[in-house]
C-alpha cells in the first residue's frame, strides 16, 4: 500500500509541477504571422542551426489552463491525504533516535506545504470570479468561501511549520544529510506566513552552519531584500554582491 501511494503521489506530483508554471500562460493565445524572408548570402549566416531531434523533444512543453491544473491537483489531493496519513503512522512507530525519522519529518512537512499552497491557489483563483459575479449575493458567497480557502491554507501553513521546527530545534538530528535543505524551507516557510524577523534567524543558521550549502544564495537574497526593503541601501548592495558570486545559482 504505502509503495502503491508513493509511486501514486510521485507521478502526479510530475505532472502537476511542470505543467503549474504554463498554468497562468495557457489561458492566453494569440495567432502568429508567419513572414517569409528571402535569404541572401549575408543573411544566411544569421539562420540558426537546426535543432536536433533530441533538442526539439526537450523544449516541447506540454500547454494547460488554469483549470486544467487545478483539475489534476484536485485529484492529486487524494493521494497527498492518503500519504498524509501514512507518514504520521510511520513517524508514530519510529523511535525518536532512529536516523529515518528526521527524513520521515521533512517529506510530511513537504506535504503539508505542498495542501497549503493549492489552498492558496484555489483562494486566489476566486479573486476573477468575485470581479465578475453579477450579483451581490454571489459576491458574498464567493467571497465565504475564498475566506474558507484562506483559513484552511493558514491551517496547513502552521501544520507545516511546526514540523519544520521539530526538524530543526531536535540536537538528535545534527548530522542530518539534508538539514541544510529543511533549513532553507523552514525559513521560506516562515516567509510565506510573514513571519520574516524568525525566518532571518533560520536563514542565518543557515548560511553559519553549512556554509557550502547550495541554498546559501537564496538566504544571502533573504537578507539583500529585506535590507532594500527597510531602505538600508548599503547593507542590501553587501548581500547583493554575495549572491552574485554564484552565477551558476
Amino acid at each position: 500500500m504505502r509503495a502503491n501511494v508513493g509511486i501514486a503521489i510521485g507521478v502526479a506530483v510530475s505532472l502537476a509541477l511542470p505543467l503549474a508554471a504554463n498554468a497562468q500562460v495557457g489561458r492566453y493565445k494569440r495567432k502568429s504571422v508567419r513572414v517569409k524572408v528571402k535569404a541572401t548570402e549575408r543573411t544566411a549566416k544569421l539562420q540558426p542551426r537546426e535543432k536536433s531531434d533530441k533538442e526539439k523533444k526537450k523544449e516541447q512543453v506540454p500547454e494547460i489552463t488554469a483549470d486544467q491544473f487545478m483539475q489534476i491537483e484536485t485529484k492529486v489531493q487524494s493521494i497527498r491525504d492518503e500519504q498524509i496519513k501514512e507518514y504520521i503512522a510511520l513517524i508514530q512507530e519510529t523511535d525518536a533516535d532512529d536516523p529515518e525519522r528526521p527524513d520521515l519529518l521533512f517529506r510530511l512537512a513537504e506535504l503539508y506545504a505542498q495542501k497549503q499552497r493549492y489552498l492558496r491557489f484555489q483562494a486566489m483563483e476566486l479573486y476573477s470570479k468575485i470581479d465578475r459575479a453579477k450579483s451581490a449575493a454571489k459576491k458574498a458567497a464567493l467571497k465565504r468561501k475564498q475566506k474558507q480557502y484562506f483559513d484552511a491554507e493558514k491551517k496547513w501553513l502552521l501544520r507545516s511549520i511546526k514540523v519544520y521546527k521539530a526538524i530543526a530545534d531536535n540536537p538528535k538530528f545534527k548530522d542530518y544529510p539534508r538539514m541544510d535543505e529543511a533549513l532553507f524551507y523552514y525559513a521560506f516557510t516562515l516567509q510565506s506566513a510573514k513571519y520574516h524577523e524568525q525566518a532571518r534567524k533560520v536563514f542565518y543558521r543557515l548560511i553559519k552552519d553549512y556554509p557550502d550549502s547550495k541554498y546559501i544564495p537564496d538566504a544571502y537574497l533573504s537578507f539583500a531584500d529585506y535590507f532594500f526593503n527597510q531602505n538600508q541601501l548599503a547593507n542590501a548592495e553587501k548581500f547583493y554582491d554575495k549572491v552574485l558570486q554564484f552565477p551558476k545559482s
